[in-house]
């Protein structure tokens, strides 16, 4: 199933009630512009926002059913990416198996190809965001970076006639499978030939490439792309635009107070000063007195012995996670930085799972929360954003991302 599924304004924002908070690396969101013109149909546009996937296939003309060959090959990358994916090479390993996959797929004795070009966006455990790709023919993918514009692929042929296509059999092969560090004010174009023309006459200068990518928005720019191309072929452009989220410029030391519909984006990271290789990430109050308080512990840079994590110096409780939540008789130990065996306490890892908090789900972990019932909050880890979500803000549940 081929997916066009442009980016709405309000996909870039955090659902209401929910703090958010970026650590490491600057999370960065993307907006998208599609053009197409059919003359023979035989162009595919492959668009999934939520997992990163971009691609456009171009059926060879004269070959077959170039059509279905471009379809089918658009079909099997949006079944192969269902998942975002958080490693470079294991992204590429992706890319690679899907191609081949393909190939095999509309390889048929009428000879059906297409060309293809498939750009996935990667996001690490680590915060890094990566551009992934891989190409066959003579699709195209642009880079423009620093008001420069730059070609990322290579056309594998001359003029009209292409050496590599999917769907070409035993004579397949993949060359072109790369990456490159993501940032802020990238713009990405992936576009089938009829855009980028076959000979020096229908190509498209420097200046008018950066022309393009410098419009407003990415549709503008495809838009722009579409209009100032010159083949008569059929023309596909898909441009995705790379900005910076999820920051504020001047933190302060209010509370973080969520209010119905209310979100607020943070990203502050400020060591905590002569308590151990970890940092509080946020403090959960319900309005209960001191008793009625929860941490959640920044414990990813904390020292590793064995498969777990001890931020306590160096004996003491051992969590296989990234993040712990606490109660306040943490800071209640007999000797610095240590624990007693009666706190409270959870981890968090980076499994994209909802952990709830409330009455419903103290299992004798917390006294936290006394003055409601239900669940109060909940905590996810992607990976890259710490996520706490308010569910009942009626109740005086106050977030506050520590200083």
């Amino acid at each position: 199933m081929i997916e066009k599924v442009p980016l709405n304004p309000s996909d870039l924002q955090s659902p209401p009630t929910e703090a958010v908070k970026s650590f490491e690396h600057p999370l960065l969101g993307r907006t998208v512009g599609i053009a197409e013109k059919a003359r023979k149909g035989e162009d595919s546009v492959l668009v999934n926002n939520e997992i990163g996937t971009y691609g456009v296939f171009d059926g060879v003309g004269g070959h077959g059913d170039g059509k279905k060959a471009s379809q089918m090959t658009a079909g099997v990358f949006a079944q192969c990416f269902t998942e975002k994916p958080t490693n470079v090479e294991s992204c590429k390993e992706m890319l690679k198996t899907a191609f081949f996959e393909a190939n095999r797929a509309v390889t048929a004795p009428d000879q059906t190809m297409t060309t293809g070009t498939v750009l996935q966006f990667v996001t690490t455990t680590e915060g890094e965001t990566h551009a992934v790709w891989g190409s066959v023919g003579d699709s195209r993918l642009y880079i423009h970076r620093d008001d420069e514009v730059t070609v990322l692929t290579l056309d594998e042929g001359e003029g009209n006639f292409i050496h590599n296509a999917i769907g070409n059999g035993d004579n397949f092969y993949l060359k072109q499978l790369s990456s490159i560090k993501v940032k802020p004010g990238d713009k990405f174009m992936v576009c089938s030939d009829g855009i980028t023309g076959d000979t020096d006459e229908q190509a498209l200068s420097e200046s008018e490439l950066e022309s393009a990518f410098n419009k407003a928005s990415p549709q503008e720019s495809a838009d722009e792309f579409l209009r100032i191309s010159k083949k008569n072929d059929d023309k596909s452009a898909v441009v995705v635009s790379i900005s910076e989220l999820k920051t504020i410029e001047k933190p302060t030391e209010e509370d973080y107070d969520l209010q119905p519909n209310e979100v607020k984006n943070i990203n502050i990271e400020i060591p905590l000063e002569d308590r151990g290789p970890y940092k509080i990430a946020a403090e959960i109050n319900a309005g209960g007195g001191e008793d009625a308080r929860l941490l959640v512990l920044d414990i990813r840079n904390a020292p590793l012995v064995g498969r777990y994590k001890l931020p306590f110096g160096d004996v003491g409780p051992g969590y296989d996670a990234d993040f712990l939540v606490v109660d306040t008789t943490f800071f209640r130990s007999d000797r610095e930085g240590d624990v007693k065996e009666e706190t409270g306490f959870k981890g968090i890892r980076p499994d994209a799972k909802e952990v709830s908090f409330g009455r419903n789900h103290q299992a004798g972990r917390f006294a936290f929360p006394r003055t409601v019932s239900g669940d109060h909050f909940s905590i996810t880890f992607d990976g890259v954003d710490l996520k706490i979500m308010n569910k009942d803000p009626l109740n005086g549940t106050r977030i506050t991302m520590n200083r």
